[in-house]
């Protein structure tokens, strides 16, 4: 190993677990498909009894909630109101969510670049999103429910019609996500971080069943030191 290099105690975790989201998202993929398919017409996340009168009886003869349940850490949430919401990552298995995905990759790096080029409080603005990458009201509706569901992304939120995120360095997580694969993998390290794993994080990767939605993982420590605008490594 080279002597620049440090132990990443992390990997073993993270690889197992990405085995595990591969393999349930295989098994289930008509899940996925249902639930993005009724997001995509309507705008808004299926409930799982709306979901389990759909698939009840062709692909999923058991109660869906359990199946649902037994999701891996960072594929999927439960919503308050028990909708079934897909994370970036489990749209990644779907070729039909790629406009989705490219538009939640752009309000990212439009989201680390206004932060690195605030003079003091970094504000993102839907109405700054929708013009810089050209999204309709639909399509900026969609790709915010999304955002507002990912893990890791912290900040202050104004909610609306039109919104406000005023961002904090947590963004900083993703500088360097400029396609939808760096943006998973730097999301890895927030879900398994490079440092010790909790117990209760490890079982929530294992278990099948283990209500996951909730876990966050501190993020990963940035590298170097920064400034709005100048970094160093």
């Amino acid at each position: 190993m080279n002597l620049t290099e440090r132990p990443d105690p992390g990997a073993n975790l993270r690889a197992e677990a990405l085995d595990a989201i591969d393999s349930w998202a295989s098994e289930h993929l008509r899940l996925l498909e249902a639930s993005y398919w009724a997001f995509a017409g309507s705008g808004h996340w299926p409930t799982l009894a709306e979901l389990d009168a759909q698939l009840r009886d062709r692909s999923h003869p058991v109660e869906l909630a359990a199946v649902w349940g037994s999701a891996p850490l960072g594929l999927v949430r439960t919503g308050s109101d028990r909708s079934a919401i897909l994370l970036a990552r489990a749209l990644s298995f779907l070729a039909e969510a790629s406009p989705l995905l490219d538009d939640l990759v752009g309000v990212i790096r439009l989201a680390v670049a206004k932060y690195l080029e605030a003079e003091e409080v970094a504000v993102l603005e839907s109405s700054h999103v929708s013009v810089a990458l050209r999204l309709d009201p639909a399509r900026l509706d969609r790709v915010t429910k999304v955002l507002w569901s990912e893990p890791g992304l912290s900040g202050v939120r104004v909610s609306g019609a039109e919104w406000a995120w005023t961002l904090d360095d947590s963004i900083l997580q993703y500088r360097g996500a400029t396609s939808l694969e760096k943006y998973l993998a730097d999301q890895a390290w927030l879900l398994w971080p490079d440092g010790p794993v909790s117990p209760t994080m490890a079982r929530a990767v294992r278990q099948p069943g283990a209500d996951s939605s909730q876990l966050l993982a501190p993020a990963r420590p940035l590298q170097g030191t920064w400034s709005r605008g100048v970094e160093s490594g």
